[in-house]
């Protein structure tokens, strides 16, 4: 969460071993006018990690908001299982390439707020406003729901997994061998 010096090379090395055993990292920054420093920080460990989610300088929806599900800011996804209506104020918003995808966006739907990355066997989750804190008691919204299921939800891979391939491979191998058979 808004990390005061960059990531040292043995932390990443901590932090990628635990994506190689299946981890999920969640990094916390805030909006472009209060912490840049801290989100130039965290989208270097980001890439180093092997992401693609990058932070913008700069600062949407100033003042608190209720993303919900109804208002198409919340988008399907086990991480948001159960979150109808998330309450944030001003964030950074995110630049998403590569297999990174939008879990929630602002109050104009074209900026990104929070997003997820499955990188090899783990997988990164961003969002830059440390507010979602504020209220994650409240009854009036879903923010427990939501650091909840960032605990404990599984997310499929968005890439095939190594017996998928070998299940592939072995397809396109009876395949052949089968035309093969036909010819002779």
């Amino acid at each position: 969460m808004q990390p005061a010096s960059a990531y040292s090379a043995s932390d990443l090395t901590v932090l990628k071993d635990f994506m190689n055993d299946g981890g999920r990292i969640a990094f916390m920054g805030e909006h472009g006018g209060y912490a840049p420093a801290e989100d130039a920080r965290i989208a270097a460990a980001v890439a180093a990690l092997g992401g693609s989610i990058g932070i913008n300088v700069d600062a949407p929806d100033g003042g608190f908001h209720d993303a919900t599900v109804a208002n198409g800011q919340i988008f399907a996804n086990s991480l948001t299982a159960g979150v109808n209506t998330y309450n944030y104020a001003c964030f950074a918003s995110l630049a998403l390439t590569g297999t990174a995808q939008a879990l929630m966006v602002g109050t104009d739907h074209s900026q990104v707020m929070m997003a997820y990355q499955t990188v090899g066997a783990g997988s990164i989750f961003l969002i830059t406003d440390q507010n979602v804190w504020d209220h994650v008691y409240a009854s009036t919204n879903d923010n427990k729901e939501m650091f909840e299921n960032l605990l404990s939800a599984y997310v499929a891979p968005s890439v095939p997994e190594p017996g998928t391939y070998a299940l592939l491979v072995a397809g396109l191998g009876v395949l052949g061998f089968l035309a093969r058979r036909r010819q002779g």
